[in-house]
């Protein structure tokens, strides 16, 4: 074993008293080799500890005696012993480095023990289809957890993310930013809504029925005609929109109460379908699908109970659809997107 003798010290330097004064000025790599000396009392089995060679652990030792300005460890009889400084040096590094490896350790995340507010934008459609069973999941594993929903405004929705206003958001089209993730939670098609006994549905929802209709129109941006009316567009068609809302579950009560149609995703819809005991027909006319999806800042993306959150957000959005779109006859109607 090759360990340089005390007098090794004899080499410190009256300015190597304050080298140490500032961290900058050390190789922070060295701090491992201090503790390791130190706790060691012994160049081989610091060395072994660090997995280094014993010269290269030598050399450490040579380096710290000058830039600490004391020898650290000295010979005494078969071994090494502690200098007074690094007798002090040792408790404090041990300790220092000891609370530097608990705050670098990934945290621990325990769902059950949680506690905290998901801040979480989305359209009253999400809310009224899928966060119940995130909800639901929340209170099986995380009781501690809960959703402070708001709605989901496209404008500042960046803002709102990167500032730590909002932790997730939900909903479809949304523009690549810098910073941001995203997940796909699903993809959803159509689904047209009527009261059961709607007169002018007796036939069944053809073209011909669908343009003629009243309909009930829930843009949550206001932003002018939707996919509906450019699909009509297209085919030389139009509507008459006699009501107009921001809210989905506004528009799916109104047709309850009228002869009003309305279309809108068909997940939530046929959830409304069933709260509101509606109709529900595959549209007339071809409606591009929509990929729903989770958006965040990538500064959560690795924080554990983020990552809890979005894990039970995917599970909620994919659990199994509990019943079939039935039509006003009460049989099973195509699907959307048949």
């Amino acid at each position: 074993m090759t360990v340089p003798s005390a007098g090794a010290a004899d080499s410190i330097g009256p300015a190597a008293d304050d080298a140490m004064n500032d961290l900058a000025e050390l190789n922070l790599n060295l701090l491992l080799s201090l503790e390791a000396l130190l706790a060691e009392a012994n160049v081989t089995r610091a060395a072994r500890r660090l997995g280094v060679t014993q010269p290269t652990m030598s050399r450490a030792l040579q380096r710290l005696r000058v830039e600490l300005g004391d020898a650290l460890l000295v010979r005494s009889g078969q071994g090494l012993v502690r200098t007074p400084r690094g007798e002090r040096i040792h408790a404090s590094l041990r300790d220092g480095l000891q609370a530097l490896r608990r705050a670098l350790r990934p945290p621990a995340f325990d769902p059950s023990t949680a506690r905290h507010t998901v801040a979480l934008a989305a359209y009253d459609i999400v809310g009224a289809f899928l966060l119940p069973a995130l909800l639901r999941g929340i209170e099986a594993e995380a009781p501690g957890l809960a959703l402070d929903v708001t709605p989901l405004r496209y404008a500042d929705l960046v803002t709102q993310l990167e500032g730590g206003a909002l932790d997730l958001a939900i909903g479809v089209g949304f523009a690549e930013a810098p910073g941001l993730m995203r997940q796909r939670l699903f993809r959803d098609d159509w689904v047209c809504l009527a009261r059961r006994g709607n007169p002018a549905l007796g036939g069944g929802l053809d073209l011909d029925t669908f343009a003629r209709l009243p309909h009930a129109l829930a843009s949550p941006e206001d932003d002018g005609p939707g996919v509906v009316d450019r699909a009509l567009h297209g085919l030389g068609r139009s509507r008459r929109i006699a009501y107009r809302t921001r809210y989905f579950i506004a528009a799916a009560v109104a047709v309850a109460q009228s002869d009003l149609v309305l279309t809108l995703p068909r997940r939530p819809g046929r959830h409304l379908a069933r709260q509101l005991d509606l109709a529900a027909y595959a549209p007339p006319l071809a409606l591009p699908a929509s990929d729903v999806l989770a958006l965040w800042h990538a500064r959560l993306n690795d924080d554990p109970l983020h990552a809890w959150v979005r894990e039970a957000l995917f599970d909620a959005a994919n659990a199994p659809e509990r019943a079939l779109v039935t039509s006003a006859e009460g049989r099973a109607s195509p699907r959307a997107d048949a």
